[in-house]
């Protein structure tokens, strides 16, 4: 079976779970390979039909045939952004500082002239909703970005489009897909529509490199990429950094100090214009209370000890790999040099820190607190970074059928996952620490 008709097979399997709420209709003839029509124009796609169009090889794929009974417009997309971002306090100061209604609006009419996005969004949207959020905070964010810059209106046009849609290959994919079969789909899709700028089916394809969850690129190399491309991948960056499981959900202003950290790396033309954007919307940090966060410090000098650990591990499985493998994948290398840039860069896991934030704790210096919540921050990123490499070497070890090579490597990861139970990801389990 060719990939485009099951995708259009896919595809009205999901146009039927919500046919009873949104019923699609057929917006031309639909014919199959041979000719015959299927279902006329202005049909409605009822289940019966929509059984009897997967019983057939259609002449062009389903999304090109059909729009929706209630379809979303411009004034809609607008209103689920603005609801999004409200919903967080830390960004929605960030909004009330920078935006431009008109200029968002714009943004969010822009695929209204393409009938095929309209439809695509309409559907995902009601399928989906909590992914729908993340996609809108991805859009929103990567307007923030280029708004901040000064780019073109078609550049902000298609940075948002491009993040709007990244996720709608899910609805021609069985579930379990992964994200970079996700995003082919979606290329595959968006290309196909005349007449919409071909930046944003590029930046749609080009997710599958984003660099920050590989590990690091050259900085010639990331000068090579081009701006839509930068300011997609800041704006992912942002959204999974603030948001990670192994992070405590910080804000755009407690997320500084990373920016800083990989702006020689990532993101060299945008990541001081959205350092500058954050710092002048004189947010808030998440952690205010300053004297409750030194009375956690004792939190912080566990995960200190921990990520020692964690380290000494992540050595001994470069080593073993190295041995096991005749070679790695370029990934799983630029993931290891992402975690020792870390090390380096920041000096978190010398010991001399850890005596000076002992003697703050002891002294609880309250005028420390600004140095012990940045590394907190950093703790937070070398963590989830590690995570990252430990899911990563778990792959490459369950491909090595040397048992012999194989097992050392297993009990390595063993203690890996027993290590990350001892890491406080989380010190704001007391209140008085969350603004």
């Amino acid at each position: 079976m060719e990939l485009a008709d099951q995708m259009s097979k896919e595809y009205a399997v999901q146009l039927e779970s919500i046919e009873p709420s949104n019923s699609a209709l057929a917006s031309k003839d639909i014919l199959n390979k041979e000719g015959a029509v299927l279902v006329k124009a202005d049909t409605e796609l009822t289940s019966a039909r929509l059984a009897r169009i997967r019983q057939h090889v259609l002449e062009q794929p389903l999304e090109f045939s059909i729009k929706m009974q209630n379809s979303l417009a411009r004034n809609e997309i607008f209103q689920q952004t603005l609801n999004v971002i409200n919903e967080n306090d830390l960004l929605k100061e960030l909004h009330l500082k920078l935006h431009n209604e008109e200029d968002l609006t714009d943004m969010c009419g822009f695929f209204t002239q393409y009938p095929t996005l309209v439809q695509l969004i309409t559907v995902y949207a009601q399928l989906y909703p909590g992914k729908m959020k993340k996609s809108l905070t991805l859009a929103w964010g990567a307007w923030m970005i280029a708004r901040a810059k000064q780019d073109s209106q078609m550049t902000k046009r298609a940075v948002f489009t491009a993040c709007l849609f990244q996720d709608i290959g899910r609805l021609f994919i069985s579930k379990g897909g992964s994200n970079d079969s996700i995003l082919s789909l979606t290329s595959q899709v968006l290309s196909k529509i005349n007449g919409l700028p071909i930046t944003i089916v590029r930046s749609i394809t080009n997710m599958k490199v984003f660099p920050t969850s590989l590990g690091l690129m050259k900085k010639d190399d990331m000068l090579a990429v081009a701006n839509e491309d930068q300011i997609v991948w800041l704006s992912r960056f942002l959204q999974v950094g603030m948001s990670d499981k192994f992070s405590f959900n910080v804000g755009p202003l407690d997320f500084i100090p990373i920016l800083k950290l990989y702006s020689p790396h990532y993101f060299p033309r945008y990541s001081k214009v959205i350092i500058e954007a954050i710092c002048s919307a004189n947010l808030q940090h998440v952690i205010t209370d300053e004297k409750s966060l030194l009375e956690n410090l004792r939190k912080i000098l566990i995960n200190h000890v921990v990520l020692n650990e964690w380290l000494e591990l992540f050595e001994k499985v470069e080593a073993q790999l190295a041995i096991s493998s005749k070679s790695l994948p370029l990934r799983f290398r630029q993931k290891a040099e992402q975690v020792l840039f870390i090390v380096s860069s920041t000096g978190l896991l010398t010991e001399s820190l850890a005596r000076w934030m002992s003697h703050v704790e002891e002294m609880q210096l309250l005028e420390a607190a600004p140095e012990v919540r940045e590394y907190f921050i950093f703790q937070q990123e070398l963590a989830r970074q590690l995570s990252q490499y430990v899911s990563m070497a778990g792959f490459l070890i369950s491909r090595i059928n040397d048992m012999e090579k194989k097992k050392p490597l297993l009990l390595l990861h063993k203690e890996f996952h027993q290590l990350s139970s001892r890491f406080n990801y989380n010190i704001l389990d007391d209140e008085s620490l969350a603004s």
